[in-house]
């Protein structure tokens, strides 16, 4: 079944269509297997971030903080907490990760954001109806991004009703005035007239969900995100989607086009375009779709400008960087306010992705300007310490002139104040006594001139920081106050003698 023709069949059973086939929501009720998680590694260097927004969902399934590709993001979401009818947080231990990655994303300059979802259609319709609890929900959500450092609010509600179109501008209003940075999870495909695009862009920016064009319940294969509309797909499509946004008022520097790093494979007649689904179709991740591709043979279709495969039987629909490249430059060019991806975790540890998306939303690079001095100092990448390590900070990388003898001048610009031991050394060290982020500047020179300072980030740690907040127990996930930690904790400590 098309997504057109589930929505007519859902609303003509049930006007509410509590059912909505939101993809966040499926995911999240069947969160993918994350079959092939990327090696641990160092976090990337903190360069200049992304000329447009670079919007990243991390879901709680996918929970290593120190494999996000932190240097191309602009925003991150931490997905998700919950909230009911009456406005109270539930499974808030799934942000048990926040400090951490607000500390993380630092160096970075990178936002991060909160997710509270509701998928129930009905449920959001009682909550938006009711001033007291859209209070208490608004309350909760400015006390946590209190507590946590986070930037802003993130609220995916997936179901919409269309009698709630104005209760949700004025929640989005009342929450933009108590957090002051709010990004809505809204829809490839308005349906019902549900959302009220022009008013809520003065509130918010909104992350198109740019998928689910086909999904699990298709009754043709086909693509997830087609670019462009047409035969045999029909009119709808990420461009037509973008068009519908701004003719009906979207602010366009508030409009975030979400696109997937997932596809779907489905049991199919045969591999003609289109075929008739035999089965429901299931997610298959970034690197599975592309390795699957790589030996069945990549097909594309023109029409939606979309890559797919046929193998034993199945026709996978999926995205590649050459596919992806297309969407982001289609996105930039239409003067949106950039673009976003569901899920981070899901490409597998795809370096030449990310050097795409790099290429595609950062301005050309800047010539290298040399230091004046001769000198350059290099302080190294930011890395993560725990309260006790023992830091060794190192500048082995820094150059200068043939025949130079460095000396090395260390200063401490930022963070805790700690006691540096050898800072006119390669490499000093200090013993970690509290959290926080360090940043250390780093001139290297002959004693008579110094370079330009080149900074050292150590983010610090406090592995107990996701049991210092509850939900009163309403947590419906059990305790998980190192659900977040389960990537960093493996990362190499510097321990003392």
């Amino acid at each position: 079944m098309s997504l057109v023709g589930w929505f007519v069949s859902a609303a003509l059973a049930d006007p509410s269509v509590d059912a909505w086939p939101g993809e966040h929501a499926r995911q999240a009720a069947n969160p993918p297997v994350l079959a092939h998680r990327r090696e641990r590694a160092p976090l990337p260097a903190a360069t200049p971030g992304p000329d447009v927004r670079v919007y990243g969902y991390q879901a709680y399934w996918a929970d290593d903080l120190n494999t996000v590709p932190w240097d191309q993001l602009s925003d991150i979401a931490l997905f998700a907490a919950a909230s009911d009818a009456d406005g109270n947080l539930t499974s808030t231990s799934r942000w048990s990760d926040a400090e951490t990655a607000v500390a993380i994303a630092q160096p970075y300059g990178v936002r991060v954001h909160l997710c509270v979802t509701n998928f129930s259609s009905s449920s959001i319709a009682a909550f938006l109806a009711n001033p007291t609890a859209r209070a208490r929900l608004i309350a909760s959500l400015a006390d946590w991004e209190q507590q946590t450092g986070a930037d802003g609010v993130n609220i995916d509600f997936e179901g919409l009703p269309s009698g709630s179109k104005q209760q949700m501008v004025d929640f989005v209003t009342e929450l933009d005035a108590a957090v002051g940075d709010v990004v809505l999870a809204t829809p490839a495909v308005d349906w019902s007239g549900a959302w009220d695009y022009s008013e809520l862009t003065q509130h918010a920016d909104l992350f198109i969900m740019g998928y689910g064009y086909h999904w699990s319940g298709s009754d043709s294969a086909g693509p997830v995100d087609p670019l462009l509309g047409g035969s045999p797909w029909g009119e709808k499509s990420l461009a037509w989607t973008i068009d519908d946004y701004l003719a009906n008022g979207a602010a366009p520097d508030r409009v975030i086009l979400g696109l997937p790093l997932y596809g779907y494979a489905w049991g199919a007649s045969s591999d003609a375009v289109p075929a008739d689904a035999t089965s429901d179709g299931s997610a298959v991740l970034w690197d599975e779709a592309n390795a699957i591709a790589g030996t069945s043979g990549r097909r594309f279709d023109a029409a939606s400008r979309t890559p797919w495969y046929w193998s034993g039987g199945r026709q996978g629909w999926y995205g590649d960087t050459d596919s992806l490249r297309e969407r982001i430059a289609y996105a930039v060019d239409a003067n949106i306010g950039g673009v976003g991806f569901w899920a981070l975790n899901y490409d597998g540890g795809d370096a030449a992705l990310w050097r795409m998306v790099d290429e595609e939303t950062r301005p050309a690079a800047l010539p290298d300007v040399p230091d004046p001095s001769g000198f350059t100092s290099n302080a190294g990448r930011p890395f993560l310490a725990y309260p006790g390590d023992r830091v060794i900070l190192s500048g082995a990388d820094s150059t200068g002139p043939d025949g130079a003898v460095l000396q090395y001048l260390w200063t401490q610009s930022a963070g805790p104040a700690v006691s540096l031991s050898g800072a006119d050394a390669m490499d000093p060290s200090f013993i970690v006594d509290q959290p926080g982020v360090h940043v250390f500047d780093l001139r290297v020179g002959d004693g008579a001139v110094f370079s330009l300072p080149a900074h050292s980030y150590v983010i610090v740690i406090d592995e107990s920081a996701g049991q210092s907040h509850t939900d009163g127990g309403c947590d419906t996930t059990g305790s998980a106050a190192g659900l977040g930690m389960v990537g960093l904790l493996l990362v190499r400590r510097r321990r003392a003698n």
